[in-house]
């Protein structure tokens, strides 16, 4: 008898705390602000294309929850009056945020990375993507739904709130399970994260930067494999030295190995492949299959082809953003200044506004003489959003070679397109129903570039131009696992003497640089950059080192066919063995846990190339002291020896 009394009490209190939570503010703000992030997480999990994975769904959830929780207590707490306004400006608030990364996992594969919110934040970006909702019936349904939740139940709210046990009860819950739930390597960020949480700790850290455990010095032939030019392989092609070819540098945004090399009905999904036409051009010249993105991300990509430099492989800062003040630290020379010393005119044209990422003032720190964005377009032309289409775009790009080409001194033109990114708007006359948005968008841009190299062609400009036809990133095919195949690429070189080849060796964006000097016989070049000739044919194997920013993933292949995988905080990596044929598109799941010491020397090499925000900010600080003791006057004491103030 007795047990059935405590029974049925504990039974009364439980219920009794279940109702006041339901029915106060804090149960309304709950149900509000909760719902948005609920329901934009089941449809990312439905849509993914890949097994619902529960421990992944249940740890995000939780951290939704969490989320929650930290902003509905707060305002459940405020004066009447107050209450619903700052309900309803969260709630919209949250609603956009978890909207537009819904929006950056469809094109990216997975959550927005906090720092780079001041550039989704800038009015070019808002322009070409900010505004483009690919799903209203998702977005009015987060918008709207918890409104009409706050007024169904607006008087059903008692004004008291809920015991202090309650709450703990409320938090402990949902802390306990994503503390119990690690975070699966083999899993995308979005699945086992809140974008808000990202947001809350990177500001966090910030201010407050944790302490890293360095890693061991990187051996030396890995520092002189980054640091040093090897040319040292058979030659494949190369210019006669007084031959000043033309350079044309061809950069498709986004495109992936998986839209050229491989075919659709035996990897991703049963649809016709849609870069036939980028496959013809690699018919005609030399084709490399294993080409190697370092990073994700267009500044990232753009600094390694433009200056043979590795990108930051951490999430941090671009060193593009410190151009000139790493060019000057570091005693290197990017390539159109190369191209600038050997007598060539460097111009630069893309698609897009110029001001997307300061394009306008960092190009020039790179060496560019002319550099020319959207407004150098003249209408009309279909928009996409960020620019004109990309057959629009070749169209007027050729007409630009075409004027180079008439000047009496060798010209380096750099192209980079902007149709084939988010939201993907093509043409009415390239709408087909077989393919999704980025897959028109994508068939437009081989439509393009076929178009563009048989206007080469025409013209003669083939003859007397090394073009160089490759993408700045890779697009993410999947939104379940993080795959190396998203820093897979393609790289076609058309050059002078017609060579066709396939070249079966990995190589990586970065050494674009080296091989451009290499081919036009610039071999006294001040300063020359780090890695391989593509030109060239090399008997043994290296290490590589890459990274995928949206994934927060770091990569090494080792020169052993051993493929590390390491979250960026080294919280987690794995080994298992590769296949030379293989590597870039077959990566299952699974391989064997590495311990922190065993992993110590990639995460040294990480660090020593990592020249992100904290370690500018020492050397901004070591300026600043410098040029304060130059300006400081001098004193002598009292033994007649100098003495800075």
């Amino acid at each position: 008898m007795r047990v059935s009394v405590v029974d049925e009490v504990v039974s009364d209190n439980l219920a009794s705390a279940v109702r006041g939570l339901l029915f106060s503010r804090l149960g309304q703000a709950l149900a509000v602000l909760w719902f948005p992030a609920l329901l934009v997480r089941t449809c990312l999990s439905l849509s993914a294309g890949g097994s619902f994975h529960l421990a992944a769904y249940a740890r995000g959830t939780a951290l939704d929850l969490l989320v929650v929780i930290v902003v509905a207590v707060p305002i459940s707490r405020l004066p009447s009056l107050l209450y619903p306004l700052f309900l309803m400006v969260c709630q919209v608030l949250l609603t956009c945020l978890y909207y537009g990364n819904y929006e950056h996992v469809v094109a990216n594969g997975d959550a927005i990375i906090p720092r780079d919110l001041y550039f989704m934040l800038s009015p070019e970006f808002r322009e070409g993507s900010g505004t483009a909702i690919s799903n209203p019936l998702l977005f009015c349904s987060m918008l709207f739904v918890p409104i009409g939740i706050y007024f169904f139940a607006r008087h059903r709210v008692e004004p008291r709130s809920p015991g202090l046990a309650t709450l703990l009860s409320l938090v402990i819950l949902p802390a306990v399970v994503a503390f119990l739930i690690p975070d699966n390597l083999n899993r995308r960020v979005w699945e086992q994260s809140n974008v808000a949480a990202l947001v809350a700790h990177d500001a966090l850290f910030s201010f407050f930067p944790p302490t890293r455990v360095p890693g061991e010095k990187p051996r030396d032939f890995l520092i002189e494999q980054y640091s040093k030019p090897n040319i040292v392989g058979r030659t494949i092609a190369r210019a006669e030295p007084e031959d000043r070819y033309n350079v044309l540098l061809v950069l498709l945004e986004g495109i992936s190995g998986t839209d050229v090399y491989r075919d659709y009905s035996t990897f991703l999904s049963k649809k016709p492949r849609i870069m036939p036409k980028y496959r013809e051009v690699a018919k005609r010249g030399l084709s490399y299959p294993h080409t190697i993105s370092l990073q994700r991300k267009t500044n990232r990509g753009m600094w390694s082809i433009l200056c043979g430099q590795l990108p930051n492989l951490r999430s941090v800062f671009p060193k593009m953003d410190y151009a000139k003040r790493l060019q000057e630290e570091l005693n290197f020379k990017c390539l159109p200044h190369h191209l600038n010393d050997a007598g060539y005119h460097s111009v630069y044209l893309q698609a897009a506004d110029l001001n997307i990422m300061r394009k306008n003032q960092r190009l020039p720190e790179l060496g560019f003489q002319e550099v020319y964005g959207a407004e150098w377009f003249k209408e009309p032309y279909f928009n996409t959003g960020w620019g004109p289409s990309d057959n629009h775009f070749f169209e007027k790009a050729l007409r630009m070679v075409s004027k180079l080409q008439s000047e009496k001194k060798p010209w380096f033109l750099t192209l980079l397109t902007a149709g084939t990114h988010h939201p993907y708007k093509v043409p009415s006359e390239f709408v087909d129903m077989r393919f999704d948005h980025r897959e028109r968008a994508v068939r437009v841009a081989d439509y393009a570039i076929g178009a563009f190299v048989e206007g080469l062609a025409s013209r003669g400009i083939l003859e007397d131009t090394l073009v160089i036809i490759t993408s700045d990133e890779s697009f993410g095919a999947g939104r379940t696992m993080p795959k190396i195949y998203e820093n897979w690429v393609p790289l076609v070189v058309l050059e002078p003497s017609g060579r066709v080849k396939e070249i079966l060796t990995t190589f990586s964006l970065n050494e674009i640089h080296l091989s451009v000097l290499d081919y036009l016989a610039l071999d006294s070049v001040d300063r020359p950059p780090a890695g391989r000739s593509i030109f060239r044919e090399y008997a043994e194997a290296r290490s590589l080192v890459f990274a995928n920013a949206y994934a927060r993933r770091i990569y090494q292949f080792t020169e052993d066919k051993q493929l590390v995988r390491c979250v960026s905080d080294f919280s987690s990596c794995e080994v298992k063995s590769y296949d030379d044929t293989t590597f870039l598109w077959d990566d299952p799941e699974g391989g064997t846990p590495l311990s922190s010491g065993a992993t110590s020397e990639l995460r040294g090499l990480v660090d020593w190339n990592d020249w992100g925000r904290y370690r500018l900010r020492i050397l901004n600080e070591q300026a600043a002291v410098r040029k304060r003791k130059k300006s400081a006057p001098e004193k002598r004491d009292s033994y007649g020896s100098r003495e800075e103030e």
